[in-house]
């Protein structure tokens, strides 16, 4: 499924945003600017995925990537088609039953708290809600709440304390790290980060803290002092917590980060673009929405020239209408004048179609009888025709699109036809297997572009059971092909014989073709 390959790239970049921040940045005394990152680079491992750089795709391939529809006849033959067990569906079902967890625990976590806000609170500089718990030796807040126990000693430093952590806003930055670990609960590097998060939060409240006391290292004590005690929530900032105490006396007697140190947070950016390549290159998708710097494509056109005649002619110059740049000619065809219209002497009709601009050669017409070159005259530029009316054009343009030769297969000249077939229930596919492949790379990539498909089938009356062949092929420069392709390569396939009465329809091949790598 499309979704699952998009959220595990989205999670490796968090990753490795993580472990950016833990060589580089953890020890740095910015701590606002280390919040902001911690923040951020989780909504860019959600963006980058979603971002893709054309241009090195074309680099990558040598733009030499060719895909056509060969329109075969459609053939009926009888075929067995049995479901079968998928990993797949196993993942989908522990990651659904994973995130339901953590958000039912979410759900608790928070009703607790809304239960505590019921009980008898106090306004605090007309502005805060003081709630006393009794007989409990805490002290956290959660929004605009703060929460202290009748047992605690200092409880003025601690309600200063966390006050500056709702000036800050920190439990928004907490209860949005709580959704982001609903979606990502299966990824440890969520976990650390929300860890890391936390500690910043009492950095900066730390920090401010101290500022109102007579030196830093009287409030040093004072934690020393009151290191043990209950902690509130986890979606709570708690004064309490005994397992950061060590860190928090440390960064506070730190010596200041210098100017110099907030040059590490540009490594952000190498990091970024890195990660824009690799999701560039390195997955094969069909979620990148957004294309930054689009591949450049040669497009085709068809010319059509009519009444040419062969004297007191120019010779023949085509350019492109947007461009202006000369066009090359290729795919020519001499007709003779269609009846019941009738050319004046001296004249004849040139028709040319699916005219290529690229690996053309320059043209030159003769007449058939005397050999001599041709004048030509009434030069005609016309669009592309319409494709055939096909209700399954969409399905071959989508695997048109997606289908990539694997690199292993290009690198070792393998080419031939993989067969896929597959059910077709409510408009959807379903038991998707392979009854002839060629090797796991080839086989792989057809099988997870069709399992991506989120289009419907046209719904036919009695046809439910198809089939499609893939043909990957390897061509020189001459236009032949060349590899280890077996024999008949774009013949008709041959299914096995079944008892099973159920007819398989036998789509049009798709042609994937590509030039051998440069030695």
């Amino acid at each position: 499924m499309n979704w699952l390959h998009y959220l595990l790239e989205a999670n490796i970049y968090l990753g490795v945003f993580y472990a950016l921040y833990f060589l580089l940045l953890d020890k740095e005394t910015y701590y606002k600017l280390n919040r902001v990152y911690l923040l951020c680079t989780p909504v860019l491992s959600y963006i980058i995925p979603l971002v893709q750089v054309g241009w090195l795709k074309s680099y990558e391939d040598g733009g030499q990537v060719v895909t056509t529809i060969i329109y075969n006849q459609h053939l009926h033959e009888n075929v067995a088609t049995t479901a079968y067990f998928t990993w797949q569906n196993v993942l989908v079902i522990g990651y659904v039953t994973g995130a339901v967890v953590m958000l039912t625990l979410f759900a608790l976590k928070i009703s607790q708290l809304l239960k505590l806000t019921r009980t008898q609170k106090s306004l605090l500089r007309n502005k805060y809600k003081l709630i006393k718990v009794e007989d409990a030796n805490t002290a956290f807040s959660f929004f605009n709440y703060v929460f202290i126990g009748t047992n605690v000693s200092g409880a003025d430093i601690m309600i200063r304390h966390e006050l500056i952590h709702i000036d800050q806003k920190h439990s928004l930055d907490i209860v949005f790290l709580e959704l982001v670990k609903i979606v990502n609960w299966f990824n440890p590097f969520i976990y650390l980060l929300q860890r890391s998060l936390k500690t910043v939060h009492e950095y900066i409240a730390d920090e401010q803290t101290a500022a109102y006391e007579s030196d830093t290292l009287a409030y040093s004590s004072f934690l020393v002092s009151n290191a043990y005690g209950l902690s509130g929530s986890s979606i709570s900032n708690s004064f309490f917590n005994y397992n950061l105490l060590k860190k928090r006396i440390i960064m506070l007697n730190q010596k200041r980060s210098g100017n110099l140190a907030r040059l590490k947070y540009l490594a952000a950016l190498p990091v970024c673009a890195g990660l824009l390549c690799v999701s560039t290159l390195g997955f094969s998708k069909t979620y990148g929405l957004v294309d930054i710097a689009p591949q450049k494509t040669i497009t085709d056109t068809a010319v059509k020239i009519t009444t040419v005649k062969l004297a007191d002619a120019k010779p023949l110059k085509l350019k492109q209408t947007n461009t202006n740049k000369p066009v090359k000619i290729t795919d020519i065809k001499l007709l003779l004048p269609p009846p019941p219209s009738k050319p004046a002497k001296g004249d004849t009709v040139i028709t040319m179609t699916n005219t290529k601009l690229s690996q053309a050669k320059p043209l030159v017409l003769k007449e058939v009888a005397a050999n001599k070159p041709v004048k030509i005259i009434d030069v005609t530029l016309l669009p592309p025709p319409p494709p055939p009316a096909d209700p399954f054009e969409a399905f071959y343009k989508y695997i048109q699109k997606y289908v990539r030769y694997p690199t292993k297969g290009r690198d070792n000249l393998i080419s031939g036809r993989v067969i896929a077939t597959f059910n077709v229930t409510n408009g959807k596919i379903e038991d998707l297997q392979i009854s002839r492949g060629l090797n796991d790379e080839m086989d792989g990539e057809v099988l997870r572009v069709l399992r991506n498909y989120d289009g419907k089938f046209p719904e036919q009356k009695s046809i439910i059971h198809y089939a499609i062949s893939v043909s990957f092929a390897i061509m020189d420069d001459g236009g032949k092909y060349v590899g280890n392709t077996p024999k008949g390569r774009f013949a008709a396939p041959k299914f096995p014989k079944s008892d099973d009465p159920k007819t398989t329809y036998m789509l049009n091949e798709v042609v994937v073709t590509t030039y051998p790598p440069k030695k």
